[in-house]
């Protein structure tokens, strides 16, 4: 998505709220924090700061999508 500030989270957090209330959200961005900070060190970032735009990129297409 063009100009898009976050992609898909919203789905998750109504998920996690459904099953588990207000504990299953704060559980839920505990993980995508961890989540974050793992893609961060494997890409060298120590800080949000260092994330460059050259660092961000789409997801590869899958297979599936050319059959449509």
């Amino acid at each position: 998505a063009l100009g898009a500030d976050g992609v898909m989270v919203g789905r998750l957090q109504a998920y996690a709220l459904s099953v588990a209330g207000a504990l299953g959200v704060g559980h839920l961005i505990k993980l995508l924090r961890e989540e974050l900070e793992i893609c961060m060190a494997l890409s060298g970032c120590a800080s949000l700061a260092d994330i460059a735009q050259a660092d961000l990129g789409a997801s590869p297409r899958s297979a599936g999508e050319d059959l449509c």
